[in-house]
């Protein structure tokens, strides 16, 4: 299964944010991590989902929670990391995760945000 990575910025009242697309034939994804978040995606490499996962962004006003198990990013949308309403489970964790982290590295220099490379 390929996942397509884009991303694109805003600002809001909140402060500044990447909006991350995952998408496929079957789905699109988004979630709106803001920009001081992004230092945790340094840690999702390391986090099971067995452990409870990450909590990074929000998608369709509930939080987003990451995790890593058997080589597949988890990523649950929910209110918590137990419970959640809607969760893809992903090949080739590693990949797509640097794929993410590059997407959003890319958005903050076009943006000129280079203060949180």
């Amino acid at each position: 299964m390929k996942v397509s990575v884009s991303g694109s910025m805003g600002e809001s009242e909140e402060g500044k944010f990447i909006i991350i697309s995952l998408g496929h034939e079957n789905f699109v994804l988004n979630i709106w991590v803001p920009i001081t978040d992004l230092c945790l995606f340094d840690k999702v490499s390391s986090a099971s989902w067995e452990d409870g996962g990450l909590r990074i962004g929000t998608s369709a006003d509930s939080s987003a929670f990451w995790g890593i198990d058997d080589g597949k990013l988890f990523i649950g949308i929910g209110h918590d990391n137990q419970t959640w309403d809607f969760s893809l489970n992903l090949p080739d964790a590693n990949v797509l995760l640097e794929e993410i982290i590059s997407e959003m590295k890319r958005e903050i220099e076009y943006a000129g945000w280079n203060e949180h490379k």
